[in-house]
């Protein structure tokens, strides 16, 4: 927070219980002292289906500057899931409130599932592959960019174009790539490689 206010920069961060004891601690204690400070929406188009709350605190202590605290419960009859963020943005509303957490909050778990995928369905990103650190930062650069690249052909292509792809798996995919490939390979007379440099002045 610090660091986004030397920048002038907004922000919209993840506030886990327990990281923060003492600002966790005051937003429950003037929640509420701050009644107003709530909206309620559907999840969908009828009450059983669930209902989505937001409830907010402005000037909540976090060293200097304070924080906002924004906290967004969704309720099914499932389960309940509560999600906490802090924010430098100020004058929070009802509408305000929703639009960051919608957008930005949204985005940031978004980026999170995909860091998810990363470490736990078989890339193992937590492992240490060596122990040398350029090594490492060039490994997890081109492991980015392999992912990027099946998300654009997986999400972007297949599951636009084809009806199968809809219904088949992220795995099952690959094994249809990767088939596909073994079944057609490459031309034995590639054009040459080449390289790409960026000059920078």
């Amino acid at each position: 927070m610090a660091r986004c206010q030397e920048y002038g920069w907004k922000c919209l961060l993840s506030l886990k219980a327990g990281r923060q004891p003492t600002t966790w601690q005051e937003t429950l204690k003037l929640l509420p002292l701050h009644r107003g400070n709530r909206h309620r929406l559907p999840l969908g188009a009828k009450d059983e289906d669930g209902l989505r709350d937001f409830r907010w605190v402005e000037d909540v202590l976090l060293g200097k500057p304070a924080a906002n605290v924004i906290l967004s419960g969704q309720i099914t009859p499932q389960a309940g899931t509560l999600y906490a963020f802090i924010t430098n943005f100020s004058n929070l509303t009802a509408s305000r409130v929703t639009t960051l957490v919608n957008h930005a909050g949204g985005e940031r778990h978004r980026i999170e599932e995909a860091f998810s995928t990363q470490k736990n369905n078989g890339v193992g990103l937590e492992h240490v592959f060596c122990a040398n650190s350029t090594a490492a930062k060039n490994y997890y650069s081109m492991m980015q960019a392999a992912q990027i690249l099946w998300i654009l052909t997986c999400q972007g292509c297949l599951k636009r174009l084809y009806a199968w792809a809809r219904r088949a798996t992220e795995k099952g995919l690959a094994r249809a790539v990767w088939e596909g490939l073994r079944g057609a390979p490459f031309p034995l007379q590639l054009p040459p490689l080449g390289q790409i440099r960026f000059g920078f002045t």
